[in-house]
């Protein structure tokens, strides 16, 4: 299995807790982490992994750079996870092991009921290029994917990559941003879905509980998983990247959150960051009675503060 994940910016730390997650999880195969510009992250020399300089494109968000990246890996078994993902359990990668004979493995988050508007809109979109869907089997919902884990066997499924690559390319308008498109309020990942209804073919699906989204509030499938525990946390949702705080959250740090400390700094195998977090911020990542503690007091002056604003 070859692993590949996009770190432009400061997704770099997130690349490097998901590197070390997965040595922690026992994995022996490639990572390929692509990336423009200079990379805030350090690997060591025996590291199985490979920084892959990506060239600039039209469409500038780092999203619509995953097509681009697995295309240029080669062939052979190809797992993309987004830098914002933390591996927990190698059951993860055993599941896609198993049923990638099948088909492709794709990540489910959501349901969309069947006759909802974008699917309309992507099919135009789709003919737009010379692809003509078929008329899918009814139902009244379908799963809507994440676009941040998706295992391919190139060159067998290349004809998915084919059309989520020339989907971001015409379909998407300026520099393909979120809500920056008619009928593809989430880019790349609307582009994906796309793709994947206008094929036909065996295909296989992992998804909540087994998958953790911090910006899913609701599971929408069964509650029992596959897995007693999640095996893979993304960070979704525009909330800021834990990396990213400068002083602690008025909340509790949640499964990501504990996850991405550990592994961006404390079990660092493969991969280091230069930088060091704040000593108020390892209190909080910790969650020890001290951070709880903290939290309660932070909370309480917040409180006071918007009471003083309501009085004038």
């Amino acid at each position: 299995m070859h692993i590949v994940t996009v770190a432009t910016g400061d997704y770099a730390k997130g690349a490097a807790a998901l590197v070390n997650s997965l040595a922690a999880t026992g994995f022996a195969g490639r990572i390929t982490v692509g990336h423009q510009g200079p990379l805030q992250m350090q690997t060591r020399p025996d590291a199985p992994v490979e920084l892959l300089e990506i060239p600039a494109t039209n469409k500038l968000t780092a999203t619509n750079l995953k097509a681009n990246i697995v295309a240029r890996v080669g062939s052979g078994d190809i797992c993309y996870v987004d830098a914002d993902c933390i591996v927990t359990s190698p059951q993860l990668l055993k599941i896609v092991s198993e049923f990638l004979d099948i088909g492709p493995v794709f990540c489910a988050e959501s349901m969309m009921p069947s006759c909802d508007a974008r699917y309309r809109a992507w099919a135009k979109s789709l003919v737009a290029i010379g692809i003509h869907q078929a008329e899918p089997p009814h139902a009244i919902c379908r799963p809507y994917f994440n676009a941040g884990f998706f295992a391919l066997r190139l060159p067998r499924d290349a004809e998915y990559l084919e059309r989520y690559q020339r989907l971001l390319g015409s379909a998407l308008l300026d520099d393909g941003r979120f809500h920056g498109t008619p009928y593809f309020a989430m880019a790349d990942q609307d582009c994906l879905n796309a793709a994947i209804i206008s094929i036909a073919r065996p295909m296989t699906s992992i998804g909540p509980p087994d998958v953790w989204f911090r910006a899913l509030p609701v599971n929408p499938y069964l509650v029992v998983g596959i897995e007693p525990e999640p095996v893979l946390l993304h960070c979704t949702g525009a909330g800021k990247k834990p990396w990213r705080f400068d002083v602690p959250p008025l909340r509790r740090p949640d499964a990501y959150d504990k996850a991405f400390y550990h592994f961006a700094y404390r079990s660092t195998p493969w991969a280091t960051i230069a930088d060091d977090v704040p000593k108020r911020m390892k209190i909080w990542f910790a969650d020890s009675a001290a951070g709880k503690m903290d939290l309660r007091l932070r909370r309480h002056r917040q409180r006071i503060s918007e009471i003083v604003s309501a009085f004038g």
